[in-house]
Protein backbone atom coordinates (compact mmCIF):
# COMPACT_ATOMS: atom_id res chain seq x y z
CA UNK A 1 0.00 0.00 0.00
CA UNK A 2 3.07 2.21 0.57
CA UNK A 3 4.41 1.62 -2.33
CA UNK A 4 0.86 2.73 -4.33
CA UNK A 5 0.42 5.89 -2.50
CA UNK A 6 4.06 6.88 -3.41
CA UNK A 7 3.55 6.10 -7.12
CA UNK A 8 0.08 8.28 -7.41
CA UNK A 9 1.79 11.29 -5.83
CA UNK A 10 5.03 10.96 -8.28
CA UNK A 11 2.07 10.90 -11.23
CA UNK A 12 0.56 13.90 -9.53
CA UNK A 13 3.98 15.41 -9.79
CA UNK A 14 4.40 14.65 -13.12
CA UNK A 15 0.66 15.71 -14.46
CA UNK A 16 1.23 18.79 -12.42
CA UNK A 17 4.62 19.80 -14.25
CA UNK A 18 3.14 19.12 -17.41
CA UNK A 19 0.37 20.93 -17.02
CA UNK A 20 2.47 24.03 -16.19
CA UNK A 21 4.79 23.88 -18.82
CA UNK A 22 1.82 23.37 -21.55
CA UNK A 23 0.24 26.43 -19.68
CA UNK A 24 3.27 28.42 -20.27
CA UNK A 25 3.93 27.73 -23.73
CA UNK A 26 0.03 28.79 -24.17
CA UNK A 27 1.26 32.16 -22.50
CA UNK A 28 4.27 32.65 -23.99
CA UNK A 29 3.17 31.18 -27.37
CA UNK A 30 0.28 33.25 -27.76
CA UNK A 31 2.42 36.44 -26.25
CA UNK A 32 5.25 35.80 -28.92
CA UNK A 33 2.52 35.70 -31.88
CA UNK A 34 1.35 38.64 -30.64
CA UNK A 35 4.34 40.09 -30.89
CA UNK A 36 5.35 38.98 -34.22
CA UNK A 37 2.32 39.71 -35.57
CA UNK A 38 2.12 44.13 -33.98
CA UNK A 39 5.58 44.66 -33.92
CA UNK A 40 7.63 42.62 -36.57
CA UNK A 41 5.55 41.34 -39.59
CA UNK A 42 3.28 44.56 -39.65
CA UNK A 43 5.64 47.03 -40.09
CA UNK A 44 7.32 44.21 -42.61
CA UNK A 45 4.01 44.22 -44.36
CA UNK A 46 3.87 48.09 -44.46
CA UNK A 47 6.99 48.03 -45.53
CA UNK A 48 6.21 45.84 -48.93
CA UNK A 49 3.13 47.97 -49.00
CA UNK A 50 5.31 50.84 -49.25
CA UNK A 51 7.77 49.32 -51.98
CA UNK A 52 4.76 48.31 -53.82
CA UNK A 53 3.22 52.32 -53.84
CA UNK A 54 6.56 53.58 -54.83
CA UNK A 55 7.12 50.97 -57.59
CA UNK A 56 3.44 52.08 -59.25
CA UNK A 57 5.04 55.75 -58.70
CA UNK A 58 7.50 55.29 -60.48
CA UNK A 59 5.48 54.08 -63.76
CA UNK A 60 6.22 57.13 -66.46
CA UNK A 61 3.81 59.25 -67.03
CA UNK A 62 4.56 61.52 -70.37
CA UNK A 63 3.86 65.16 -70.32
CA UNK A 64 4.58 67.96 -73.03
CA UNK A 65 7.87 69.07 -71.15
CA UNK A 66 8.91 65.29 -72.47
CA UNK A 67 8.35 66.09 -76.11
CA UNK A 68 11.79 66.02 -78.13
CA UNK A 69 12.94 67.82 -81.06
CA UNK A 70 15.88 66.53 -82.96
CA UNK A 71 17.52 67.51 -86.28
CA UNK A 72 18.99 64.37 -88.20
CA UNK A 73 21.41 65.54 -90.59
CA UNK A 74 22.41 63.08 -93.83
CA UNK A 75 26.07 64.11 -95.09
CA UNK A 76 29.34 62.66 -96.33
CA UNK A 77 32.39 64.62 -96.70
CA UNK A 78 31.41 68.79 -97.38
CA UNK A 79 28.43 67.14 -99.55
CA UNK A 80 25.30 67.66 -97.58
CA UNK A 81 22.43 65.72 -99.06
CA UNK A 82 19.43 66.33 -96.89
CA UNK A 83 17.89 66.82 -93.46
CA UNK A 84 14.92 65.99 -91.27
CA UNK A 85 13.31 68.10 -88.12
CA UNK A 86 11.78 65.14 -86.04
CA UNK A 87 9.86 65.83 -82.90
CA UNK A 88 9.14 62.96 -80.57
CA UNK A 89 6.11 63.52 -78.58
CA UNK A 90 5.32 60.65 -75.99
CA UNK A 91 2.47 62.62 -74.51
CA UNK A 92 0.86 62.39 -78.35
CA UNK A 93 1.96 59.46 -78.92
CA UNK A 94 3.17 61.07 -82.44
CA UNK A 95 6.46 61.59 -84.03
CA UNK A 96 6.54 64.74 -86.74
CA UNK A 97 8.94 64.80 -89.55
CA UNK A 98 10.05 67.66 -92.11
CA UNK A 99 12.38 66.91 -94.67
CA UNK A 100 14.28 69.65 -95.37
CA UNK A 101 15.88 70.03 -99.19
CA UNK A 102 20.19 70.98 -99.71
CA UNK A 103 18.75 73.58 -102.01
CA UNK A 104 16.67 75.82 -99.43
CA UNK A 105 17.58 79.69 -99.36
CA UNK A 106 18.48 80.78 -96.01
CA UNK A 107 20.24 83.54 -94.09
CA UNK A 108 23.12 82.88 -92.36
CA UNK A 109 25.12 86.21 -90.65
CA UNK A 110 24.85 88.70 -93.88
CA UNK A 111 24.49 85.80 -96.43
CA UNK A 112 21.47 84.67 -98.09
CA UNK A 113 22.38 81.21 -99.74
CA UNK A 114 21.41 77.07 -99.85
CA UNK A 115 21.53 74.70 -96.96
CA UNK A 116 24.16 73.32 -99.02
CA UNK A 117 26.39 76.12 -99.45
CA UNK A 118 26.27 76.89 -95.80
CA UNK A 119 27.60 73.34 -95.05
CA UNK A 120 29.74 73.55 -97.55
CA UNK A 121 31.44 76.62 -96.33
CA UNK A 122 30.38 76.83 -92.17
CA UNK A 123 29.77 73.11 -91.53
CA UNK A 124 27.81 72.33 -89.02
CA UNK A 125 27.13 75.19 -87.06
CA UNK A 126 26.14 77.29 -89.85
CA UNK A 127 24.18 74.57 -91.07
CA UNK A 128 22.10 74.33 -87.99
CA UNK A 129 21.36 78.11 -88.23
CA UNK A 130 20.31 78.17 -91.43
CA UNK A 131 17.86 75.42 -90.83
CA UNK A 132 16.47 77.67 -87.73
CA UNK A 133 16.71 80.56 -89.72
CA UNK A 134 14.42 78.64 -92.35
CA UNK A 135 12.09 77.01 -89.61
CA UNK A 136 11.85 79.24 -86.63
CA UNK A 137 12.89 76.40 -84.81
CA UNK A 138 15.11 75.45 -81.81
CA UNK A 139 16.53 71.77 -81.73
CA UNK A 140 17.44 70.20 -78.37
CA UNK A 141 19.92 68.08 -80.24
CA UNK A 142 21.56 67.11 -83.49
CA UNK A 143 23.25 64.40 -85.10
CA UNK A 144 25.00 63.71 -88.31
CA UNK A 145 24.71 60.37 -89.73
CA UNK A 146 27.22 59.38 -93.12
CA UNK A 147 25.90 57.14 -95.58
CA UNK A 148 27.41 54.09 -93.97
CA UNK A 149 25.57 55.37 -90.48
CA UNK A 150 22.59 55.95 -92.76
CA UNK A 151 22.65 52.40 -93.94
CA UNK A 152 22.91 51.21 -90.31
CA UNK A 153 19.79 52.53 -89.34
CA UNK A 154 17.95 50.74 -92.05
CA UNK A 155 20.08 47.55 -91.25
CA UNK A 156 18.78 47.52 -87.82
CA UNK A 157 15.05 46.74 -89.30
CA UNK A 158 15.74 44.73 -91.49
CA UNK A 159 15.45 46.50 -94.69
CA UNK A 160 12.56 48.71 -95.53
CA UNK A 161 9.32 47.95 -97.94
CA UNK A 162 9.27 51.09 -100.26
CA UNK A 163 7.41 51.60 -103.54
CA UNK A 164 9.90 52.67 -106.84
CA UNK A 165 8.16 55.91 -108.05
CA UNK A 166 9.39 56.19 -111.59
CA UNK A 167 11.98 54.33 -113.59
CA UNK A 168 15.44 55.34 -112.61
CA UNK A 169 18.85 55.67 -113.80
CA UNK A 170 22.01 58.16 -112.94
CA UNK A 171 25.35 57.83 -113.03
CA UNK A 172 27.10 59.89 -110.76
CA UNK A 173 30.59 60.84 -112.25
CA UNK A 174 31.79 62.37 -109.37
CA UNK A 175 31.37 59.46 -107.13
CA UNK A 176 31.25 56.54 -109.52
CA UNK A 177 27.85 55.50 -107.82
CA UNK A 178 25.07 54.50 -109.90
CA UNK A 179 21.34 54.85 -109.01
CA UNK A 180 19.04 52.00 -111.47
CA UNK A 181 15.66 51.23 -110.55
CA UNK A 182 12.88 49.67 -112.46
CA UNK A 183 9.52 51.08 -111.19
CA UNK A 184 7.43 47.90 -111.52
CA UNK A 185 4.05 47.38 -109.85
CA UNK A 186 4.81 46.19 -106.12
CA UNK A 187 6.82 46.90 -103.09
CA UNK A 188 10.05 45.85 -102.86
CA UNK A 189 12.67 45.73 -99.98
CA UNK A 190 15.55 48.14 -99.88
CA UNK A 191 18.63 48.84 -97.93
CA UNK A 192 19.97 51.85 -96.55
CA UNK A 193 21.95 52.86 -99.88
CA UNK A 194 19.27 52.30 -101.90
CA UNK A 195 16.81 54.42 -99.98
CA UNK A 196 19.89 57.22 -99.80
CA UNK A 197 19.97 56.97 -103.81
CA UNK A 198 15.98 57.52 -103.62
CA UNK A 199 16.46 60.36 -101.71
CA UNK A 200 18.88 62.45 -103.60
CA UNK A 201 18.09 61.06 -107.01
CA UNK A 202 18.69 63.99 -109.41
CA UNK A 203 16.20 63.66 -112.39
CA UNK A 204 12.67 63.35 -110.59
CA UNK A 205 9.87 64.18 -113.08
CA UNK A 206 8.10 66.17 -110.33
CA UNK A 207 11.75 68.39 -109.50
CA UNK A 208 13.65 68.91 -106.64
CA UNK A 209 10.12 69.10 -104.65
CA UNK A 210 9.86 65.76 -105.53
CA UNK A 211 12.64 64.57 -103.55
CA UNK A 212 12.11 66.68 -100.44
CA UNK A 213 8.78 64.34 -100.96
CA UNK A 214 10.59 60.85 -100.57
CA UNK A 215 12.72 61.96 -98.40
CA UNK A 216 10.40 62.39 -95.71
CA UNK A 217 7.98 59.36 -96.52
CA UNK A 218 11.50 57.24 -96.57
CA UNK A 219 12.17 58.76 -93.03
CA UNK A 220 8.83 58.53 -92.11
CA UNK A 221 8.84 54.54 -93.00
CA UNK A 222 11.93 53.85 -91.12
CA UNK A 223 10.83 55.46 -87.62
CA UNK A 224 7.84 53.42 -88.29
CA UNK A 225 9.55 50.56 -89.05
CA UNK A 226 11.10 50.50 -85.49
CA UNK A 227 7.55 50.52 -84.07
CA UNK A 228 6.61 47.65 -86.89
CA UNK A 229 9.43 45.84 -84.75
CA UNK A 230 8.84 47.27 -81.27
CA UNK A 231 10.14 43.29 -79.34
CA UNK A 232 12.80 42.95 -80.80
CA UNK A 233 13.55 47.45 -80.66
CA UNK A 234 13.11 47.41 -77.02
CA UNK A 235 15.09 43.96 -76.69
CA UNK A 236 18.58 45.95 -78.34
CA UNK A 237 17.03 49.53 -77.45
CA UNK A 238 20.39 50.54 -76.04
CA UNK A 239 22.76 48.65 -78.13
CA UNK A 240 20.50 50.34 -81.16
CA UNK A 241 20.88 53.56 -79.32
CA UNK A 242 24.89 53.11 -79.38
CA UNK A 243 25.40 52.07 -82.78
CA UNK A 244 23.81 55.07 -84.02
CA UNK A 245 25.73 57.30 -81.71
CA UNK A 246 28.95 55.10 -83.09
CA UNK A 247 28.18 56.09 -86.66
CA UNK A 248 27.82 59.37 -86.31
CA UNK A 249 30.97 61.96 -86.58
CA UNK A 250 29.26 64.74 -85.01
CA UNK A 251 26.45 64.81 -82.77
CA UNK A 252 25.64 66.97 -79.39
CA UNK A 253 24.02 63.34 -78.16
CA UNK A 254 25.62 61.31 -75.71
CA UNK A 255 25.26 58.12 -73.47
CA UNK A 256 23.56 60.10 -70.74
CA UNK A 257 20.47 61.32 -73.15
CA UNK A 258 19.74 57.70 -73.69
CA UNK A 259 19.17 57.28 -69.41
CA UNK A 260 17.01 60.51 -70.09
CA UNK A 261 15.02 59.37 -73.26
CA UNK A 262 15.17 55.78 -71.80
CA UNK A 263 11.21 55.15 -70.44
CA UNK A 264 9.53 57.51 -73.21
CA UNK A 265 11.24 55.76 -75.49
CA UNK A 266 9.72 52.55 -73.90
CA UNK A 267 6.38 54.45 -73.44
CA UNK A 268 5.90 55.12 -77.05
CA UNK A 269 7.46 51.82 -78.22
CA UNK A 270 5.29 49.52 -76.06
CA UNK A 271 1.75 52.34 -76.75
CA UNK A 272 2.09 53.67 -80.11
CA UNK A 273 2.06 51.74 -83.92
CA UNK A 274 3.44 53.75 -86.98
CA UNK A 275 2.70 56.75 -85.30
CA UNK A 276 5.52 58.93 -87.90
CA UNK A 277 3.67 61.37 -90.13
CA UNK A 278 5.96 64.32 -92.49
CA UNK A 279 5.14 67.23 -93.76
CA UNK A 280 6.72 69.61 -96.48
CA UNK A 281 7.85 73.09 -95.84
CA UNK A 282 5.69 75.87 -98.33
CA UNK A 283 7.13 77.60 -100.82
CA UNK A 284 8.27 77.87 -104.56
CA UNK A 285 11.12 76.33 -106.69
CA UNK A 286 12.92 78.69 -108.18
CA UNK A 287 13.90 78.12 -112.09
CA UNK A 288 17.45 78.16 -111.03
CA UNK A 289 16.76 74.77 -108.94
CA UNK A 290 16.63 76.55 -105.43
CA UNK A 291 14.06 77.03 -102.75
CA UNK A 292 12.73 79.86 -101.04
CA UNK A 293 10.66 78.96 -98.34
CA UNK A 294 7.44 81.37 -97.24
CA UNK A 295 7.54 83.26 -94.86
CA UNK A 296 4.38 83.50 -92.89
CA UNK A 297 4.85 79.33 -93.09
CA UNK A 298 6.79 79.72 -89.59
CA UNK A 299 3.87 80.21 -87.47
CA UNK A 300 2.24 77.25 -88.93
CA UNK A 301 5.07 74.95 -88.96
CA UNK A 302 5.35 76.12 -84.97
CA UNK A 303 2.13 75.42 -84.32
CA UNK A 304 2.54 71.92 -85.94
CA UNK A 305 5.31 71.11 -83.91
CA UNK A 306 3.67 73.11 -80.80
CA UNK A 307 6.73 75.49 -80.59
CA UNK A 308 4.39 79.29 -80.67
CA UNK A 309 5.83 80.50 -77.28
CA UNK A 310 4.09 83.80 -76.44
Amino acid sequence: MVRKSKARGALSVVIVYFATMLVSLIVIGGAAVYIMNNYINAPASQADSDNIVNEESDIYTPSLSDNLTVLFIGAEGDVFNAAAAVQFSPVNLQIKVVPISPFTLCTVGSKTETLAYHYKTGGITNLRAGIEDVTGMSFDRYIKLSNDGFAILVEDIGGLYYNIPQDMYYNNEETGEITNFSQGRSTRILWGDDLRKLMIYPKYNGGHDQNVKVTGDICASIINGYFNSKDTVLKNMRSMFTSMLNNSDSKDIDAKDYEDWKDAMEYMLKNASSPAVFRVLKGVWNEDGTFTPDVTFKDELMDYFGMNYD
